[in-house]
């Protein structure tokens, strides 16, 4: 028998699945194909990637969406579960399972994005932008010693020309990452008065 190919495009429409489906997807595996013909290793890591899920229901760490009609009770809990494609590709991607490229991703859900913004559900070029400043200019920042303070017009300039983005935007990421203590300024020793 033929192994069934996988309508990725079909996929691709949907918001919620089973976990039973989305962990034969992960592995690149068509939801109908049977567990008890999957290989060893691949049956495996399907056992693992199972019961992880699982434990992310229960701790809610996965949000449950059984409220969707025509679940049938007594399923299996892997095919009773249904939770939300992208919620599954960030768990996937915290746990760094690799995920087949035609994954369905509706919000932008990529590789290096749980590194680099773990408390965001997507990514865009700005918030690329600011993670990129922020290590390059206050990663060696030292509060005690305001001469590592980078000066923002350095930052604007940086920005504007490693990026290609207008004065305005430029400004306004160098304001979100300056640390807040900053922006109250550096409180200064003041001499101790003398008679």
């Amino acid at each position: 028998m033929a192994k069934k190919e996988i309508d990725w495009k079909h996929y691709a429409t949907l918001d919620v699945l089973c976990l039973y489906d989305l962990i034969h997807l992960s592995l690149g595996i068509h939801p109908e194909e049977p567990l008890k013909k999957l290989s060893p290793e691949l049956d495996l890591k399907w056992t693992n990637r199972n019961l992880m899920c699982l434990g992310a229901i229960k701790t809610k760490e996965l949000k449950n969406h059984t409220h969707i009609k025509g679940i049938d009770i007594f399923s299996p809990p892997a095919k009773a579960y249904h939770v939300l494609i992208d919620d599954f590709v960030r768990f996937a991607l915290k746990w760094k399972w690799k995920l087949p490229d035609e994954f369905p991703r509706k919000n932008q859900v990529f590789e290096n994005e749980y590194e680099a913004c773990p408390f965001c559900h997507y990514k865009t070029n700005l918030i690329k932008i600011q993670g990129e400043a922020i290590k390059k200019f206050w990663a060696d920042f030292d509060f005690t010693k305001p001469e590592t303070e980078p000066k923002s017009a350095v930052i604007i300039d940086w920005i504007m020309t490693e990026h290609g983005v207008s004065d305005r935007i430029a400004s306004a990421i160098a304001t979100i990452i300056r640390p807040d203590r900053l922006n109250r300024g550096i409180k200064k020793q003041k001499k101790p008065l003398t008679d």
